[in-house]
């Protein structure tokens, strides 16, 4: 893999769930029960590896803001998504892990198509994973979007966390 592969579209390679702690379908499921405003947003997991992800964002008119650009919210989110996804394809079904931090730069406009985002963990360091998503319009090899980010894991037992 080159050095500037996160700028490539990285091809789907019908290989969902391999070595993944959890399935594309447990995460979706687990988005649409509990995730309040985040499950009205209509997704589907292309690719879940352990440490891998990748989420088709199906588009909707309602994502465009004036100007004919897709929300920096609807980004942010999908990448957010993104990020929780790998994070459990390494810990597992961990509905608690939570977003400590998430940096996103917008790179190009979007178009009002469905938006593909990119995720691979960086680091997995005690109970804290950290990752990057890159974030394509539907059809497009340039990123429209970059994003950096980490999720921490809860702990296991009261004595873990004195």
């Amino acid at each position: 893999m080159s050095d500037d592969a996160i700028l490539e579209v990285p091809e789907r390679s019908g290989t969902v769930d391999i070595d993944s702690a959890i399935t594309g379908a447990q995460f979706e499921r687990l988005v649409r029960e509990h995730m309040g405003e985040s499950s009205r947003f209509s997704f589907r997991v292309e690719e879940l590896r352990r440490g891998h992800c990748r989420i088709r964002l199906h588009f909707d008119k309602a994502q465009l803001r004036p100007g004919g650009t897709i929300a920096g919210p609807v980004m942010f989110t999908l990448a957010d998504t993104v990020l929780y996804a790998m994070t459990m394809s390494v810990a597992g079904l961990e509905p608690l892990a939570v977003t400590t931090d998430l940096t996103l730069h917008f790179l190009r406009k979007p178009g009002p198509v469905d938006l593909i985002g990119v995720g691979r963990l960086l680091k997995a360091s005690g109970r804290r994973l950290m990752g990057d998503v890159a974030i394509f319009s539907d059809g497009e090899e340039r990123p429209v979007a970059h994003a950096t980010g980490a999720y921490a894991l809860p702990p296991r037992s009261a004595t873990e966390s004195s």
